[in-house]
């Protein structure tokens, strides 16, 4: 049997406080709680093309050892921060003429590719579910190979975490 000292008790909770630290809360409509400056955005930068930076943290799914409950919450986080932006753009003229998605991961280290797919899942279900013209966190969309949308991935290295979305026409 392991016997740990008062002191090394209190170290180790730290330690696993600061691993599993909760998702960003959202918080009166568009208002973040994420410890850093953000420059929160919707913009159209030129004709056919849109692009969101939503304030989220993501990680892969792959490796994730948590009870079932607490990575529900936060699918149902990413979803609704991702819908309430989509909502943001509003015109229905992007659900019809959208042809690309591009997601960057904003993040202090990168992920190998595949983590950096899986850490985008949830956003991209909500993304297909506005593009479908549905919505609410539970909605579902097309996003297979036959929805006539081409999905890409990138990552950029930056000292807040988030992700932006680029929706090209």
């Amino acid at each position: 049997m392991i016997t740990l000292t008062r002191a090394e008790a209190a170290a180790t909770r730290k330690r696993n406080q600061r691993k599993h630290t909760p998702p960003p809360k959202l918080v009166q409509g568009f208002a973040w709680q994420l410890g850093g400056p953000w420059q929160l955005g919707l913009t159209v930068p030129e004709q056919g093309r849109a692009l969101i930076e939503l304030p989220l943290r993501t990680s892969g799914q792959g490796n994730n050892r948590v009870h079932w409950r607490v990575e529900q919450k936060k699918t149902d986080h990413q979803r609704m921060v991702t819908e309430a932006w989509l909502r943001q753009l509003g015109a229905a003229n992007w659900r019809t003429s959208v042809k690309r998605v591009r997601f960057v991961r904003l993040a202090p280290r990168a992920l190998d590719c595949d983590n950096n797919v899986s850490s985008n899942k949830h956003i991209r279900d909500q993304v297909a579910a506005w593009l479908a013209g549905h919505i609410g966190i539970k909605a579902r969309g097309d996003d297979g190979p036959k929805c006539g949308i081409s999905w890409e991935y990138a990552q950029q290295k930056h000292t807040h975490w988030g992700v932006r979305i680029e929706l090209i026409t």
